[in-house]
């Protein structure tokens, strides 16, 4: 009796997962793309349409599904909240319409209603970095802050879903740990930001900036009691905007900061 040859079971195939990532470069502008790469590949790839002469800051993903269609739909609704921004180097949409062409459309506003998908304009997250430096400092091992709380980086307090948690003081951590953390963070406040500022996408980058600074200082709560200051930079008065955040109790308390932040307000034209 002849046996029937065991057919080999096939390998099963990884089931894929779909990527919508923003590419941030050094100056500001950032790419929005899509991708169903991961592990190495993925880390070491920022666009097949990425421009060469700018330099790579960081990538976030922001959107991921098991649907290729529904991943590049959003795609397309990301590029196209982002149509105006200046610092957005797509031109070539996901559905193959060139984006100057869409600028001839009637204006149009795209908003999501989870505000964490709504990025902010022209942010240039590197220079925000370089500036909390200064004024948060930056330590690359665990510590324990003015407060007494487990503290590293730029200011990041450490929480139970850290993989720090827990760890002795005076543990290394890494540079490229510390920016993760920073971005992670960031996001936060500028989400934050948002609560206080519902013009916030729209405001120019030097006032974006310094509002997510003071908001990473004082917290969304705290900031949300300047009133005046608000108003005025609702209003793109500068000047009286900076007239009012030197006159708080902030700004007698961070003495220097206040100072150079109000300063960059002003001079806002």
């Amino acid at each position: 009796m002849m046996m029937k040859p065991m057919k080999k079971k096939k390998p099963k195939l990884t089931e894929k997962v779909y990527k919508v990532y923003v590419t941030h470069y050094t100056d500001g502008f950032f790419y929005i793309g899509f991708t169903s790469k991961s592990g190495k590949s993925l880390e070491s790839y920022f666009g097949s349409n990425t421009i060469k002469d700018k330099l790579v800051d960081h990538k976030e993903i922001v959107f991921t599904s098991k649907s290729k269609a529904t991943a590049k739909l959003f795609e397309l609704l990301l590029q196209l909240s982002m149509l105006d921004s200046p610092k957005c180097v797509n031109d070539m949409l996901n559905v193959r319409v060139r984006a100057s062409h869409m600028r001839d459309l009637p204006k149009f506003n795209i908003m999501f209603k989870e505000s964490k998908y709504n990025l902010p304009i022209n942010m240039n997250k590197s220079k925000l970095r370089e500036q909390l430096k200064i004024d948060e400092g930056v330590r690359y091992e665990i510590y324990n802050d003015h407060l007494g709380y487990a503290t590293f980086g730029i200011g990041h307090l450490v929480t139970p879903s850290d993989e720090e948690y827990g760890q002795k003081l005076g543990t290394p951590v890494s540079e490229t740990r510390v920016n993760e953390v920073f971005d992670n963070d960031i996001e936060k406040y500028i989400n934050e930001s948002k609560k206080v500022f519902d013009n916030f996408n729209e405001l120019p980058d030097e006032a974006q900036q310094v509002i997510v600074n003071m908001c990473f200082n004082l917290g969304s709560t705290r900031l949300s009691k300047f009133k005046k200051f608000i108003s005025a930079i609702k209003k793109e008065d500068w000047k009286t905007a900076s007239a009012e955040m030197l006159d708080s109790k902030w700004a007698t308390q961070v003495g220097d900061r206040a100072k150079r932040l109000s300063e960059r307000i002003k001079n806002i034209s």
